[in-house]
């Protein structure tokens, strides 16, 4: 892109990130499904989530290519994700994107995403959101928690971590105590754990913010690339 004088698309995501997912879905059918991590520094949780609703079916190419023209793409970039789109299976294929909070950006920032889109503070916080999908034991949600004590945090740390992730409604109470009842260890957290899930009252209340029936990408676009400019100048 530099030998090319093509500047733009160092610094522009939606044209480098998306052809390249769409060619990673290349003789992959909608039974093979997938799970994104990001974080908030670039334009992760908006091309994850076009990238999603593309495989889905709900963007179609003629859309694919509005969107991407808005973010600033180049038109080859552009014609190279529409033509892979028009050869790829639809169904609901990805099932979680987990967006890491890196810049402190609030978490009602992504409502507009959905509740697929988990905005996280931790790995933990993923963990337990995938424990919860089915995808990771207790055991490996403890070790995630191991791996987090041996970096530095405490218990208190990672308690209130997933008493914010029940909060926020990703996950149930009651999916975050079946974690001890599949493993067993780091007893310290799970009663520290407890004890902040049971300060939370009628814990059946506290549901993710529900999305809209489909996300305004263009909107989005435009939103994003004026929070960079502000960034940027700050």
């Amino acid at each position: 892109n530099l030998s090319r004088g093509r500047f733009r698309a160092i610094r522009e995501q939606m044209g480098f990130k998306l052809p390249a997912l769409l060619d990673g879905r290349i003789g992959l059918g909608a039974s093979v499904p997938e799970v994104l991590f990001g974080d908030d520094s670039e334009a992760d949780a908006l091309v994850y989530s076009v990238f999603a609703d593309v495989l889905a079916g709900r963007v179609e190419p003629r859309v694919l290519g509005q969107i991407m023209e808005a973010a600033g793409a180049y038109p080859e970039a552009i014609h190279q994700a529409q033509k892979t789109a028009r050869r790829l299976h639809t169904g609901e294929v990805v099932e979680r994107i987990f967006i890491h909070l890196d810049r402190g950006h609030a978490p009602s920032r992504f409502t507009p995403f959905g509740t697929r889109l988990v905005p996280i503070h931790a790995w933990i916080q993923a963990a337990a959101v995938l424990h919860a999908d089915g995808r990771l034991s207790g055991e490996e949600v403890l070790a995630v928690a191991e791996e987090m004590l041996d970096s530095g945090n405490s218990i208190p740390d990672l308690a209130s971590l997933f008493q914010d992730i029940v909060r926020r409604g990703f996950v149930r109470a009651d999916q975050v105590e079946r974690i001890w009842q599949e493993a067993s260890g780091l007893e310290a957290l799970q009663e520290a754990t407890l004890k902040r899930l049971s300060r939370m009252g009628n814990r059946d209340r506290y549901r993710a913010c529900a999305p809209p029936e489909s996300a305004d990408y263009l909107e989005l676009v435009r939103d994003f690339r004026k929070r960079s400019k502000l960034h940027k100048k700050s």
